[in-house]
């Protein structure tokens, strides 16, 4: 089967233009991509490594999620977060096309590699990431955010388990990834001269932190979308 792909570009002011192309593998969700030999020191495990990363470094050198991350950050290392830019984000179902500023056009494409780098701490995304909705604010990727967790509560249940209708286990997947958020931004800021891969890094953390603490709140605003479905009428 050919692999998903996914292809960003952006076009920024002096007739410049920068193309990320993601390819994943259409069963696993993996990078098709094999991973360039010359990695810089700050991808290594080791360097910032997150608090709550389960993985060794005698195992794994490098970090999964920093390697794929290495051409975001060095062609966006020299971009402001607030200068904007056109956006033409290309996924298998549509194309995206957007005015908007450097750090919301990196942050979406950040997401879609975050969740498919191969780090632990971000493998549960990988079904939006299947379904990938460029520039998503924050009330929709909310949406699809609990929508993916409570469709993954119903194969657990098909399976025999017992579902988590409560969503407690995606609360604890935030908290866990503000943790990552926070470690990879020590980790990038380190390493580009600019702000604006760290920036679009920091929407992600606000998110976590946001989804972590008012996901009842959120979710009680969606609520009255779904009145037909306590309507008594036939």
């Amino acid at each position: 089967m050919p692999p998903l792909k996914f292809k960003y570009r952006f076009i920024l002011p002096a007739d410049r233009e920068e193309v990320f192309e993601v390819e994943l593998d259409e069963h696993s969700l993996d990078p098709v991509e094999p991973v360039t030999e010359a990695l810089p020191e700050w991808t290594r495990l080791e360097f910032h490594q997150c608090p709550n990363c389960p993985l060794n470094p005698d195992e794994h050198p490098h970090c999964p999620l920093s390697v794929r991350l290495v051409k975001l950050v060095t062609k966006f290392e020299d971009i402001v977060s607030h200068e904007m830019l056109r956006v033409e984000a290309e996924t298998p179902a549509r194309t995206v096309v957007k005015e908007a500023s450097a750090q919301e056009g990196v942050s979406s494409l950040m997401g879609l590699i975050m969740a498919t780098s191969g780090c632990p701490r971000t493998a549960l995304f990988k079904p939006m990431a299947r379904f990938h909705l460029p520039m998503a604010n924050g009330a929709e990727t909310m949406y699809r955010a609990s929508s993916m967790y409570l469709l993954s509560q119903y194969f657990v249940y098909e399976s025999g388990g017992e579902p988590d209708m409560k969503l407690e286990g995606l609360k604890l997947f935030y908290e866990e990834l503000q943790k990552l958020n926070s470690a990879m931004a020590d980790r990038i800021r380190a390493a580009i001269s600019q702000d604006a891969a760290v920036n679009a890094l920091v929407i992600l953390v606000f998110f976590a932190l946001r989804f972590s603490f008012e996901v009842e709140d959120q979710l009680a605003a969606m609520r009255p979308l779904f009145d037909s479905y306590f309507s008594q009428e036939s």
